[in-house]
């Protein structure tokens, strides 16, 4: 006969549940959580509960037993209130009521009119795995996928406990003769000591998660509220240039990877400054609020619209050429003329729109964005201008002069890094005169053979000196690389604009390498100065 010392199971019980009200109370108290207090309530019932049916024990069909019963079944009520708790549903819902009603006319019953021990120890189980099983059903239907951790968790304690009760009503009938109550040493007595306390320590290990995991996603709530404030304009509720800055280099890499169009359309309002001096700035603000919903509603999910200064607003579009994004912008301005906000009956605004060119530097790209919205402002306002092939950037905006502050402090890689500026500056040239197919190709391959040499170059300082970034620095010289060969081929096949090779110099190289990675190591190289 499986047999364990009762009174042991019996004082460990005891001291675990002590030892588990003392630190649900401390983090109760600590987190103010009326879900934990819930928790602690029901373990301090179980332990006078359990204390009651051992004073009972000569007794067993007493009011104390009965007492005892209806004490470790609110145990149960306590703990799937807690869970309740943890998810904003109601605490005690009114059937509650309803199954201590049951239980406690059952156990009057049971213990007095029909003598049934073993009835009446089966259906405390069973109506513990009712009670288990409602909390179960109401977490499932109102989350009816799980969702998050909390939920998982929730529903593993609640399953957990119902296969365990399930077991020992299992035991009660298989050992319905032996069983007589908790302290008779029969399987059914032992197995359920020992399942009370595996299930002490599964609970607090539960509870412990569930706060854990509430804190989480209390964090996460708070971290996006955050970055609803630091990343959106407050009156527009349309993005700002934070996340501009953060976001726009993915799409242009995403662009330039796949040979994708990518437009943008640059917004300005139309004599603003009158609008807020005629009619006050709490119109001039429900002009912006207005115009920013009217974008919102025009544009697609993967569009994204940005408030890029006071009266000037910004759209990014991918996947869009030129003509798409024309006939957004032919849209819009159709849509805010024959739209009356506040005591303002025709509003207009400009527009200048660019595509990206592909390996374009994003600075020149909103240059000539910004270029084509003066063009549209220059014109008489009220109308779209794009940016025409023909137009040019003043050339002390793209074409690079060096500067003392870019030398590294090695004589030979401050020499290859001006040569390949006016190498790429003379690629420009190139490209404006419009240059024939052969002579482009010719100073490409010069200066990609020149590139070549100098990542050697650099790679075998920056190795030699023991430069701690070097693997990932020397990963960065083979990108650039794969990049500038595959421009080679597309230029042989003629099927690369000249323009793309002077934006994949100044974009990759210039802008993407030299100003930025490679001045990470400046500080390191000056100090290792003609080594």
């Amino acid at each position: 006969m499986f047999e364990l010392h009762a009174p042991t199971l019996i004082i460990a019980t005891l001291v675990v549940n002590i030892s588990l009200i003392i630190q649900l109370f401390a983090i109760a108290l600590y987190r103010k959580s009326k879900a934990i207090g819930l928790f602690t309530i029901a373990f301090v019932n179980s332990l006078i509960g359990l204390a009651v049916y051992i004073s009972s024990t000569q007794s067993p069909n007493s009011p104390i037993r009965i007492l005892a019963n209806l004490l470790l079944f609110s145990v149960y009520l306590l703990l799937s209130s807690g869970i309740r708790q943890f998810f904003d549903m109601p605490i005690w819902p009114k059937r509650h009521w309803i199954y201590v009603a049951v239980l406690l006319i059952g156990f009057i019953y049971l213990s007095y009119i029909q003598h049934a021990p073993v009835i009446r120890n089966s259906l405390f189980s069973i109506m513990t795995i009712t009670v288990i099983l409602d909390g179960l059903i109401a977490l499932s239907v109102k989350f009816k996928s799980i969702k998050s951790l909390r939920v998982l968790i929730a529903k593993l304690l609640f399953s957990f406990h119902i296969l365990t009760s399930i077991i020992r009503l299992i035991l009660i009938y298989i050992q319905h003769e032996a069983y007589t109550n908790l302290l008779d040493g029969s399987l059914v007595s032992s197995y359920s000591l020992l399942v009370a306390l595996f299930n002490f320590g599964i609970w607090i290990a539960g509870i412990i998660l569930l706060d854990f995991s509430r804190i989480t996603d209390t964090l996460e709530s708070q971290k996006r509220v955050l970055e609803e404030v630091v990343l959106k304009d407050n009156l527009t509720g349309l993005y700002n240039r934070n996340y501009l800055d953060r976001e726009l280099d993915f799409y242009i890499d995403t662009a330039n990877r796949y040979a994708e169009p990518f437009s943008m359309v640059l917004i300005d309002i139309d004599y603003f400054k009158r609008i807020n001096d005629q009619h006050g700035h709490d119109i001039g603000d429900l002009v912006l609020i207005e115009l920013a919903e009217i974008i919102k509603k025009s544009i697609r999910n993967s569009d994204r619209a940005f408030r890029w200064g006071g009266e000037e607003f910004l759209i990014v579009l991918p996947m869009t050429n030129q003509i798409g994004a024309r006939h957004l912008a032919d849209q819009l301005i159709q849509t805010i003329q024959n739209r009356n906000i506040g005591t303002i009956k025709s509003l207009t605004v400009s527009m200048g729109i660019a595509e990206h060119l592909r390996f374009e530097p994003k600075d020149i790209w909103f240059k000539r964005v910004d270029m084509s919205l003066y063009h549209a402002k220059n014109n008489g306002r009220n109308q779209i201008a794009e940016w025409e092939i023909s137009d040019q950037l003043p050339m002390n905006l793209i074409k690079l002069d060096w500067h003392k502050q870019w030398e590294c402090g090695n004589d030979l890689i401050d020499q290859e890094h001006i040569e390949l500026v006016d190498m790429g500056n003379r690629l420009l040239d190139l490209t404006l005169t419009k240059a024939s197919q052969t002579e482009l190709k010719i100073h490409f391959d010069k200066l990609i053979d020149h590139l070549q040499i100098h990542f050697e170059n650099e790679e075998k300082f920056l190795l030699h000196n023991q430069y701690t970034g070097y693997e990932v620095h020397r990963q960065q010289h083979q990108n650039i690389m794969n990049q500038f060969d595959t421009a080679r081929l597309l230029l042989v096949q003629e099927a690369l604009d000249p323009t793309a090779l002077f934006n994949l110099m100044m974009g990759k190289f210039i802008f993407g390498h030299l100003m930025t990675a490679d001045v990470e190591f400046f500080e390191f190289t000056r100090s290792k100065k003609n080594r």
